[in-house]
């Protein structure tokens, strides 16, 4: 148990300080709103039964996604035994607030599927070590290497074509506008992983070039994959207006996600996960538009700001 103590306490300072890159003030400012946020948004959704079976999975997906990129997997397999047991209660701890919500709502059954999806987390360590570092080596001098990276951590093409399949089959219900959304979220997770800075270093293209390449091309990949989403949105139940606007709003949290990744580059996650959350709270509740706004405007700076201490020769 103490060890477990020691290894949670570590991880906090750990998290405490990639937080401090965001600048206290502005932690101090946007914290108690993202916590009020993000509670009214567990709540909404856990409201309703398709909800609350979507919160472990979303839940287990965050975790999974945090476990993938994590660079101390290797030291904690030659420092700990056990530590299989560390991630496991690191990842229940971040677990508790959505587990708190299932049992608001009594829904036992979903909170079932949380207690069984999260012990398993921690086991793809021993898929990753086996794999190793050679393929990411490969794909680090691949200027597309989010999206084949992503591909092949997620199997993203098996979901691109189940999900073509669910939304053709529930083309006539509005259910169906929620594939293209979760579509949208699982792109993000291709920009969790960070490149290695000698690719900032010695890209060719100077810094708005850079910025607008990475964008142009998360954006128009993207649009790309989306597009059967949309047409069958668009003949079907939600009409090309809603059809529209969810493509839309996908970009835009693509968008943010991406300036993020560079704004607080190499230790984005914490405020990637920060605009996800944003992003969905707008489809809950408009009043949350013009702080998305405000942070769009301040990633837009700050990316480009931050990108100078690597970008030097601009």
């Amino acid at each position: 148990m103490r060890e477990i103590q020691h290894y949670l306490g570590l991880r906090v300072k750990v998290l405490a300080r990639q937080l401090a890159e965001m600048g206290w003030l502005r932690l101090l400012l946007l914290s108690p709103m993202l916590l009020a946020a993000s509670g009214q948004g567990m709540r909404l959704i856990g409201q309703y039964p398709v909800g609350q079976w979507l919160l472990p999975v979303l839940g287990a997906g965050m975790c999974l996604s945090s476990h993938r990129q994590r660079r101390d997997l290797a030291f904690l397999q030659s420092v700990a035994p056990n530590y299989h047991r560390l991630l496991l209660a690191e990842y229940v701890v971040w677990q508790l607030p959505l587990w708190g919500v299932l049992l608001v709502y009594s829904a036992w059954l979903p909170l079932l599927l949380g207690l069984v999806l999260i012990p398993l987390i921690p086991y793809v360590a021993k898929l990753r070590a086996a794999r190793g570092d050679r393929r990411h080596q490969s794909l680090l001098r691949s200027e597309l290497f989010e999206w084949v990276s992503g591909y092949r951590r997620s199997g993203a093409w098996l979901v691109w074509a189940v999900g073509v399949g669910v939304a053709l089959w529930q083309r006539h219900n509005t259910v169906a506008a929620l594939v293209p959304v979760l579509w949208a979220l699982l792109l993000t997770s291709f920009y969790s992983l960070p490149e290695d800075s000698v690719m900032l270093l010695q890209y060719p293209l100077r810094l708005n070039a850079f910025l607008r390449r990475k964008l142009g091309l998360a954006l128009v990949g993207y649009w790309i994959t989306s597009l059967p989403f949309v047409l069958l949105l668009g003949t079907g139940a939600v009409s090309w207006g809603g059809a529209l606007a969810v493509l839309l709003w996908g970009a835009v949290i693509l968008t943010m996600v991406v300036l993020a990744k560079y704004a607080f580059y190499p230790h984005a996650g914490p405020v990637q996960v920060g605009v996800v959350v944003l992003a969905l709270l707008v489809v809950v509740n408009s009043v949350y538009v013009a702080l998305l706004a405000a942070a769009f405007a301040g990633l837009v700076w700050k990316s480009r700001r931050h990108l100078l201490q690597y970008r030097w020769h601009d």
